[in-house]
């Protein structure tokens, strides 16, 4: 009954028959940009979204301490209150020469910062005379009812950061993100493009892959 799938750089995990395809899934989230993504990623399936507002999913605390344990937090949340398969996602940017700062927190410093405008300014003074490489990482969770261990897919954009921000395409950090083998920030290129590279696809290719769906 038991077999396993590889992904995220060769890790394995124990899965069963009961990690099927499900007809629906809840997509555990309240962003605006995050949501229009993953309408995207899954309009080759058949399988009927949900999101947080629709069923009225409450946003748990995010009390992880990495990205793969708050992706799960998410996900479980979403199950619970709706009974349906969830997908949790926890993503954000990763600098090498600030040891992996902001991270998990990307999100909540820029917004304690006031915002990701100010979060840019404050960037460029933490990174003076340092390396801009970085990276975008995503790891998704899905919890399915009734079973216990969770499905861990994750992807990562690599890059650097370049200043001054450019472009009014995508949100987040996007307008100081140069992607490697592109000369203008994420937010400078289609929509369309971005979303074929970015770590969030990458990390439902692996998922729809999983569940035997061409992507």
């Amino acid at each position: 009954m038991l077999f396993y799938k590889t992904f995220n750089k060769g890790k394995k995990i124990m899965s069963s028959s009961l990690y099927t395809k499900p007809l629906e899934l809840l997509i555990a989230t309240h962003n605006p940009g995050k949501t229009v993504e993953y309408r995207k990623l899954f309009s080759q399936t058949n399988i009927k979204l949900f999101f947080a507002d629709d069923l009225n999913v409450p946003e748990p605390i995010e009390d992880g301490k990495s990205f793969e344990e708050n992706a799960i937090v998410k996900a479980k949340n979403a199950m619970l209150h709706s009974g349906k398969v969830s997908l949790g996602e926890d993503s954000g940017l990763v600098i090498d020469s600030l040891d992996g700062f902001p991270g998990i927190a990307s999100g909540r410093w820029a917004k304690g910062v006031g915002g990701y405008d100010n979060a840019f300014k404050e960037l460029e003074k933490k990174l003076s005379n340092k390396s801009p490489r970085c990276s975008f990482h995503a790891c998704i969770a899905i919890c399915y009812p009734n079973v216990q261990k969770p499905l861990l897919f994750t992807g990562d954009l690599m890059g650097q950061i370049t200043f001054p921000a450019k472009g009014k395409n995508g949100f987040g950090y996007a307008p100081i993100f140069t992607a490697d083998g592109y000369d203008t920030s994420l937010a400078e290129i289609s929509n369309d493009l971005r979303l074929s590279i970015n770590h969030r696809s990458i990390s439902v290719a692996k998922l729809l892959k999983f569940w035997n769906i061409q992507h």
